[in-house]
């Protein structure tokens, strides 16, 4: 008789990762699913350590290493590629440049996320070059101007998180960037009904008739 650990067989509602490289981990296999029914990975580091990790972190990329990664930063000081603190395995605070990042990401890419029915649910994704960089990610887009900045897809509210649709905007802008939005061509300018209207100098319920 087999003397060998039985594999644990994958539920139906769980996304296959067996193969797949989260930075340094590469999942092996299925470990089961931990107190909260959240599916665990069997990952082998790059430095050869074995570690069991939730699917949620593997994909948000929380999970990076088996913690050698975090011990290697710590060597170099907190935050120290870009002061945005860029793994939860430092413990160190969030900026909110790095929160949106992880949050857009979430909204993308998690079933479990509440808003991926609006997001990942209608096939919008987060472009490659950020989808695993940070970095690139902050070189593309920057600080946020103000605190009541936040990102939005523009000019394309339908298309993916990438520079070319992207960029901080106010409440007052996306709320002019809708789907519902009444958009208007004249002279070859596509403007929404509001944006003519202070142009006008009407009001947009009078224009709009």
């Amino acid at each position: 008789m087999s003397t060998s650990k039985s594999r644990e067989i994958i539920p139906k509602r769980v996304k296959d990762l067996t193969g797949q490289v989260f930075a340094r981990l590469t999942v092996m296999e299925f470990a089961g699913l931990n107190f909260k029914r959240k599916a665990l990975w069997s990952c082998a580091c790059e430095c050869g350590t074995i570690k069991t990790v939730t699917s949620v972190h593997l994909m948000t990329g929380d999970a990076k290493s088996c913690g050698c990664l975090h011990r290697e930063q710590l060597a170099k000081g907190p935050c120290y590629r870009h002061g945005h603190c860029a793994s939860k395995e430092l413990g160190t605070h969030y900026s909110r440049e790095y929160q949106v990042w992880r949050d857009m990401k979430g909204r993308c890419s998690l079933r479990s996320n509440k808003k991926y029915h609006l997001y990942g649910g209608r096939g919008i994704r987060v472009c490659d070059r950020w989808q695993d960089s940070f970095e690139n990610f902050l070189a593309d887009m920057g600080h946020r101007p103000s605190s009541k900045h936040s990102i939005d897809r523009f000019p394309d509210m339908n298309g993916n998180y990438e520079p070319s649709n992207c960029r901080w905007a106010t409440r007052k802008q996306q709320s002019r960037n809708k789907r519902n939005t009444r958009l208007i061509t004249h002279d070859g300018k596509t403007l929404c009904l509001a944006d003519w209207a202070a142009i006008v100098g009407i009001g947009p319920v009078s224009l709009a008739k």
